[in-house]
């Protein structure tokens, strides 16, 4: 069984449970924010602790706007003890599977789960064990795109993570940096940043660090340039790290800032999945 093969097959086994998933829930998904950063794939890192919360999690995305969610579980970083990804394909499976059961056979008081479109991804933390999956194609995209999601090490030298960038787009993915406004060597020099995005990456900015007064100056600015054309929200839980993504009017500065903002919730995330769609 060749390692091309794996890939395949677990690209298949994904689409197949997003479909189940989908198929008797037959409501027409109204347009609302696209969240591609989430960690609500419960029990696997340090977001949704259990099933319920994830329900509970999901419940605050949608009465926030949010209509499609990418849940991207923490691989191959410590503690987190997710380095395969076959087993967080089976992991989501169930999930998906529970969300099923309660959509079909707990319509009222779980209607909202059939509003969802929610997809398996995953952050990949780029060390020597995701550079080694990465070689043997062992890593998961974002649902049935080329998009891999990456967290770059606080401390890795920009020569580094510029050969890292590279490596993910000669192996045929489209490299989308995690929330680049908490980096600090993209704090410090946005010409660092703009040499990955020349490399072929994409930036992507968490909606907190658009209304934390510590961060917006920085996160702002990647958002203007266009050197981060998603915004999502890293949810995690339902007090600090939430997943709602309605807080437009929490954002300060001009009306055009939270017109992009907008966009790169919705317009932005169409446009980049469906262009990398994986073939």
């Amino acid at each position: 069984m060749s390692q091309e093969w794996n890939l395949e097959a677990l690209r298949e086994s994904v689409r197949s449970t997003e479909r189940r998933y989908r198929r008797e829930l037959e409501a027409d998904l109204e347009v609302g924010w696209i969240d591609m950063h989430s960690h609500v794939l419960p029990g696997v890192d340090d977001g949704a602790e259990s099933f319920d919360h994830a329900v509970e999690l999901l419940h605050e995305a949608w009465e926030g706007g949010t209509r499609e969610v990418y849940v991207t579980p923490h691989m191959f970083r410590n503690p987190f003890d997710n380095f395969d990804a076959a087993e967080m394909v089976d992991a989501f499976g169930r999930f998906a599977e529970g969300l099923r059961e309660l959509a079909v056979h707990h319509v009222t008081e779980y209607r909202f789960l059939r509003d969802l479109k929610i997809h398996l991804g995953a952050e990949n933390y780029v060390s020597p064990e995701f550079l080694t999956a990465l070689a043997e194609r062992r890593v998961l995209t974002l649902g049935s795109t080329r998009c891999l999601l990456l967290e770059l090490p606080d401390g890795l030298v920009t020569k580094a993570a510029e050969s890292a960038v590279r490596k993910v787009v000669d192996a045929g993915y489209v490299p989308v940096l995690a929330h680049v406004e908490r980096v600090t060597a993209f704090t410090r020099s946005a010409a660092s940043l703009e040499r990955l995005l020349e490399e072929g990456a994409i930036g992507q900015v968490n909606l907190p660090g658009l209304i934390d007064p510590r961060t917006f100056e920085v996160a702002a600015g990647h958002v203007q340039s266009g050197r981060a054309r998603l915004v999502a929200s890293d949810g995690h839980d339902l007090a600090q790290r939430t997943m709602r993504l309605d807080r437009l009017d929490e954002i300060p500065g001009p009306r055009r800032l939270r017109t992009l903002v907008e966009e790169a919730m919705t317009v932005q995330p169409r446009r980049i999945f469906e262009l990398h769609r994986a073939g």
